[in-house]
């Protein structure tokens, strides 16, 4: 709603950032894809753990390679991993991309660890 109040008086600069945002938005969930695909490529729709995950960056370099950026400056920053991933797929819970795949929540492992599940939701 306040959009549209915005837009019909002219506002200077109001939305002049918006190409640069779809951009970075578009560069991001391309990326997060991308792993999604090596991890579903991985596991298939089998529940993991964050654990699991950051030990598979170590002997599958495709899904070390498809680490958003975001992570991957982590990683080499010497930064904590694993508590940045848990952040990481928490915020994209419930995503669907544009592949169909979606990551999820599915459930407590041993340990009370959050367990993930990337599923594919295509039609």
């Amino acid at each position: 709603m306040a959009g549209g109040v915005l837009t019909i008086p002219p506002v200077d600069g109001f939305l002049g950032n918006l190409d640069a945002l779809y951009e970075q938005a578009d560069c991001e969930g391309l990326q997060w894809e991308a792993f999604f695909q090596r991890w579903y490529a991985v596991w298939g729709e089998a529940p993991v753990t964050v654990a699991d995950v950051v030990a598979a960056l170590n002997r599958e370099e495709a899904l070390s390679e498809a680490l958003p950026d975001e992570l991957a400056d982590a990683a080499t920053a010497g930064k904590s991993l694993p508590r940045r991933l848990g952040k990481a797929l928490s915020r994209r819970a419930e995503t669907r991309f544009p592949g169909g795949l979606v990551l999820a929540r599915a459930g407590r492992g041993h340990g009370d660890v959050t367990l993930w599940v990337v599923r594919d939701a295509a039609p």
